[in-house]
């Protein structure tokens, strides 16, 4: 499952095939001067994005520091990620848990 932008809760249902940490560049809208924050990239199996490039690009801090501890436990696509957002913006909220695959 994919998010749809707009809709809470948000829902994703993934395994973790690899990561990296990268640098990208975004264009905030009240200031036309490209900023670079850190980003991480998980990798997903093909199946698991049928829509996109294979990876996901997680930008929240809070959404980064929920996954990061549990990352070398799970990759190589041995569990299911279930992430949840309920809201948006700074205020919402998020769950994950793990599920042996």
């Amino acid at each position: 499952r994919n998010p749809s932008k707009g809709r809470s809760p948000a829902e994703w249902r993934f395994r973790v095939l690899r990561w990296e940490w990268i640098d990208m560049q975004i264009w905030p809208r009240a200031d036309p001067t490209p900023k670079t924050i850190r980003a991480l990239r998980v990798y997903v199996p093909l199946e698991d994005q049928p829509d996109g490039p294979g990876y996901w690009d997680i930008t929240s801090k809070r959404v980064q520091a929920a996954l990061e501890p549990v990352l070398p436990a799970i990759a190589g696509g041995r569990a299911w990620v279930d992430f949840r957002q309920d809201g948006r913006g700074p205020s919402s909220s998020y769950s994950v848990s793990i599920t042996p695959v």
